[in-house]
């Protein structure tokens, strides 16, 4: 076996330096075009097959079949054509600039065939590695196209050099006679790989259409990328050739260069750098274009002796490329190295930066790593330049690219937003130890250069150092609240930036000197507050503000701030001067309870947080905040009554629901209610004023006669309302007059309590107040007036289903023959049998015992026997007096 068969093989077998054939020698072919200063790289996948019959040597015949094609448009140089012919001892390894080792990059092509050929400038030739084809000893044929001989034979050969003559004119645009007998030069290069069918010595392994087309998705699915550090390249496409000759372009991806844009380094840094737009197109099945800013940094010589000596040494580049995508937000996790190309897509290769790194990187022996110095390689020269160049020139490039991208966003060619992308995010990046240290030191370079990196609130294209920066606050806050406390900082002057989370961890992370760094607070929202004139903040604004200056609990630094919000709209400060009294209600204690008061209270649609730290406040008894209780609630009253009432020192007074001047028709219920709870003893009238209030609703009416009936039997209870309905059939005061409602009283008693009087001046109730009293008794009276019209007033909602919801809450039903039949029961409650109903009206007020009176929401007092027999003895014993204070309608009234 020849010696370079077997140097080829080393190349070839599985697990040996190149192992199989991968996009990563797709790559290494760009590379090598890039290196020959080519523009456009085309590779073809040909299907066809072409004749046997006037070929050079019959043993070329096995190679007529299926093809893959490299195209560049560089020639070959004299030296290239040497150095391919030494199949991996390169003449480019001391050139620095040529990112390719020639032989290593071409010596993969032996993955798929045996016989690879070559035309470019003015030679095309064929290489024999196995020495089978062209004689022993001689590994390849050279056809010149300056050899008279050789031109005949190219021409004439027509099935030998037809798949030359077919790309020629695919690629190159010309006639193969014009090429070789005119031009005798051929402007660009072409590869010509025949897909191995059979085992040879060289390798065993078989490369057939469907690995070619694996081989095209693969480098498809990252092609984007491919252009983006090369120098030269500025094309590469994918095309595919069927059997019938069917031309298939399967990709095409272009890159090109803004020269409008580029921004250069100073003449006196260590390093020499510069920053412009690349844009990457790809057609294929989709149309994907992507705009780049790329960042080129050398590390001048003179600087770190240590990397100029590697650099002289190893015939490397002390330089980092950086590229961040422009408008676009790119997963930080996917972002990878590149030695000119992109590095194979594993783990090993993600850096977890937002940024994609390119440089001449010292690579592991398969090309798909780059070396560090771990502890087998702890003196390997490739790995020391590697940490090198992650040491002293990285972070050179990375303040470079984020600089340079805060003078785009000020030029208006770049949104702002990216230049804090481009920070590396510290959560995305811990666990990749190498990546975090390296983000680490990038942050450590960044602060101690003291850059002005960070974005001012009130002009996002304007940015200060940390030093100089209010930084947002970091605890958990709401939108509105961070939007408000942005307005009031900006308007005052303060320096606050804006910047996302991961922004703000890196700093966190790796500020050094953080505990001089101002943060907002509820102490610095104070202070600032201070020092302007907050009548110019919105109220919005203020109870946003309010929220966030509560929230430490430190409230006496409240003083003096005018932030306390009222009912009104208004805001008083925070002080113990009467007229910057607040009050809080609560749901014992609501806010009904003191009508004349509603200006006073903070508002009740404050968020529950700003309520919870006002009512704290509040019972640490700190400045006028008040939490009402039952004696403020009494005090409070007697302040705020109405004027008229006031100046009653004793008896009736008027109230009228339809006056501002008078607390609404809902007050009586609340207030009833507040006083039972607390004031028991204020609660329950005497016997004489309920039997008042009734007598004097019936003279309202103009009836001649009322009578009382204290009823102490358990009626019916099958045919009623229902189960809830039931515990209302038992003992009650019935109450009978002979008046049927007038119109104007029906309509009042739909309200019950609001009724048609209270535009009769002559009248001395009004009805709501008289027949509230009833509610000393029971929980649901209930009127059946001429026999016709029933009304209940269920205020707790509790015995009847379908009742309005506005207080007091009630129904009313059409008496018919059928209701009185459907519900038997109910009606002969009303003593139908001892009344004539259909001339008068009957109240009836179930009284409040057993269960009713443990269940009452409006009076947790029972009426017992001795109650019900006192207002008996009051009615038989002043007879006359309860009759006298009426208009004297009345002649007759009974029990």
């Amino acid at each position: 076996m020849p010696n370079q068969v077997q140097f080829v093989r080393t190349y070839t077998v599985r697990g040996g330096p190149l192992g199989n054939l991968s996009v990563t020698h797709v790559k290494e072919l760009i590379q090598n075009a890039d290196d020959a200063k080519a523009t456009e790289v085309v590779f073809i996948h040909d299907d066809r097959s072409y004749g046997t019959e006037s070929l050079w040597t019959d043993e070329l015949g096995k190679y007529q079949g299926p093809a893959l094609y490299a195209y560049n448009n560089a020639a070959f140089t004299g030296e290239d054509w040497e150095g391919i012919q030494m199949a991996g001892r390169s003449v480019k390894r001391n050139d620095p600039n040529k990112v390719g080792r020639f032989g290593i990059g071409f010596n993969s092509v032996y993955h798929i065939t045996d016989v690879p050929s070559i035309f470019s400038s003015v030679h095309l030739g064929m290489m024999d590695p196995q020495e089978k084809i062209f004689g022993q000893r001689n590994s390849g044929f050279l056809w010149s196209l300056d050899d008279a001989e050789h031109q005949e034979a190219l021409i004439e050969m027509h099935d030998q050099f037809q798949p030359f003559r077919d790309i020629v004119s695919l690629v190159g645009r010309k006639e193969w006679s014009t090429v070789i007998n005119e031009d005798q030069h051929f402007d660009g290069t072409i590869f010509r790989f025949p897909l191995r069918k059979e085992a040879s010595d060289i390798s065993d392994n078989l490369y057939d259409s469907d690995r070619v087309v694996e081989l095209f998705d693969s480098f498809i699915a990252d092609a984007d990328l491919s252009l983006l550090f090369l120098k030269n390249v500025t094309s590469v496409s994918l095309i595919h050739i069927n059997v019938d000759g069917t031309v298939k372009t399967r990709l095409e991806v272009k890159s090109s260069i803004s020269t409008d844009v580029v921004l250069e380094s100073e003449d006196d840094s260590i390093i020499e750098s510069s920053t412009r737009f690349k844009v990457i197109t790809l057609n294929s099945e989709d149309h994907k274009e992507t705009k780049w800013l790329l960042t080129t940094c050398t590390m001048k010589e003179g600087n770190v002796e240590h990397l100029d000596s590697l650099a002289k040494k190893l015939s490397f580049f002390p330089q980092v490329d950086l590229a961040f995508p422009c408008g676009e937000k790119r997963d930080s996790s996917e972002s990878r190295l590149s030695c000119f190309l992109p590095l194979p897509n594993n783990e090993s290769n993600k850096t977890g930066l937002p940024v994609y790194i390119n440089a001449c990187f010292g690579l592991t022996d398969n090309r798909r790593e780059i070396k560090w110095q771990e502890e087998d390689q702890q003196h390997d020269e490739h790995a020391v330049w590697n940490e090198l160049l992650m040491k002293e020139v990285l972070p050179q490039a990375y303040i470079m690219i984020i600089q340079d991208a805060i003078k785009l966003a000020q030029q208006d060619n770049l949104p702002v937003s990216s230049v804090y992308d481009l920070w590396p995010d510290i959560a995305q990046i811990k666990h990749k130890r190498k990546w975090y240290a390296v983000a680490l030191d990038v942050l450590d370079h960044l602060f101690r250069q003291n850059v002005a990196v960070l974005s001012l609130a009130k002009d996002e294209r304007e940015f200060i150092t940390p030093s100089e920066a209010v930084f947002p606050c970091n605890a958990p806050t709401s939108s509105d609240i961070l939007a408000a406390i942005k307005r009031t900082l900006v308007s005052c002057g303060e320096n606050l930036v804006t910047l996302p989370g991961s922004v703000a961890s890196a700093i966190d992370e790796a500020y050094p000197h953080l505990d001089t760094l101002k943060h907002v607070t509820p102490a610095f929202i104070r202070g600032s507050l201070r020092r302007i004139d907050v009548h110019t903040i919105s109220k919005h604004d203020k109870l946003c503000l309010l929220e966030f200056i509560l929230s430490d609990e430190k409230y006496r630094e409240l003083e003096g701030l005018q932030l306390l919000p009222l009912n009104d709209g208004s805001f008083r400060s925070f002080t113990d001067r009467e007229e910057d009294t607040a009050l809080i209600d609560s749901n014992e204690f609501p806010r009904v309870l003191l009508p004349f008061c509603k200006h006073l209270f903070v508002p009740d649609d404050l968020r529950p947080a700003c309520s919870a730290h006002l009512k704290e406040l509040a019972r640490e008894n700190i400045f006028k905040v008040i939490n009402i209780d039952a004696k403020r609630v009494a005090e409070y009253t007697k302040r705020f009554l109405p004027q008229d009432w006031k100046q009653m020192s004793k008896g009736h007074v008027t109230w009228d629901v339809s006056s501002n001047q008078h607390p609404p028709l809902e007050w009586l219920q609340e207030f009833w209610t507040f006083l039972n709870t607390h004031f028991k003893e204020l609660t329950y009238p005497s016997k004489k004023d309920i039997l008042k209030e009734l007598i004097q609703n019936a003279d309202d009416a103009e009836a001649t006669e009322i009578h009382f009936v204290w009823d102490k039997r358990q009626h019916g209870t099958e045919k009623t309302f229902g189960e809830k309905w039931n515990e209302l059939q038992g003992p009650a005061l019935c109450v009978f007059n002979n008046k049927v409602f007038s119109d104007d009283d029906l309509e009042g008693i739909q309200q019950l309590g609001e009724g048609g009087k209270r535009n009769s001046p002559g009248k001395t109730g009004k009805y709501g107040v008289g027949f509230n009293s009833v509610y000393h008794l029971t929980d649901c009276p209930s009127i059946l007036t001429g026999d016709k019209l029933l009304c209940i007033s269920d205020p707790n909602q509790q015995f009847i289903d379908g009742h309005s919801d506005k207080p007091p809450a009630g129904t009313g039903y059409k008496l018919a023959d059928t209701f009185k039949n459907m519900y038997m029961d109910v009606y002969k409650a009303f003593l139908p049998d001892k009344f004539p109903l259909k001339d008068g009206t009957m109240f009836r007020l179930p009284l409040r015992i057993g269960t009713m009176a443990n269940s009452s929401k409006i009076s947790l007092q029972e009426v017992t026997d001795h109650d019900m027999n006192e207002l008996c003895s009051a009615l038989s014993e002043d007879p006359e007096g309860l009759i006298l204070f009426s208009e004297k309608h009345l002649q007759n009234r009974g029990l």
